[in-house]
């Protein structure tokens, strides 16, 4: 049976999702959202499906080709935000999510990385320098390194000594 056919969802959804052509049990090929997407990537919609409003459309799918909503995180196995093949989608908790992000190399660096701790250095050194000029030196923003400076002074991040 067609999975469009079988799930109930809305022709007029799955017509954004190009499918591979390998038919609906295909395993190996993503399924990509061709709808809106927010900036992480991931499909956006906003869908009934049994009772429940879904806003991102991995959710809606899931919930349409296994006929309840999910328990808990609907993840992709395959790491691509747009993918709507539900070969690719699981229901994991948050913890397995993470540690499935992590061992994949995803997650992103934990404070204080060598960058952040020279930015830090750099604020206290006694040359005067502002935010906005490391900023621009550095190619990052001047909000970015204010959030450094505020996370060293949080943390007790040691300044280096100021010389005369």
């Amino acid at each position: 049976m067609d999975i469009i056919q079988a799930s109930g969802f809305s022709w007029r959804l799955w017509r954004k999702i190009k499918r591979c052509g390998c038919g609906d049990t295909c395993q190996e090929h993503c399924w990509e959202w061709h709808g809106t997407r927010n900036q992480y990537g991931y499909g956006r919609t906003k869908t009934r499906l049994g009772g429940r409003t879904y806003s991102y459309i991995h959710r809606a799918v899931w919930a349409a080709v296994h006929g309840r909503a999910p328990a808990h995180e609907v993840c992709h196995r395959c790491d691509n935000p747009p993918c709507c093949n539900p070969a690719h989608l699981v229901a994991w908790s948050h913890q397995a999510n993470m540690l499935d992000r992590d061992a994949k190399g995803r997650s992103r660096p934990r404070y204080p990385t060598p960058r952040s701790r020279e930015i830090y250095a750099r604020l206290y050194d006694g040359s005067c320098e502002t935010l906005t000029s490391i900023a621009r030196e550095l190619g990052i923003s001047q909000p970015r390194v204010s959030q450094i400076k505020a996370r060293g002074d949080r943390d007790g991040w040691e300044r280096p000594p100021v010389l005369l």
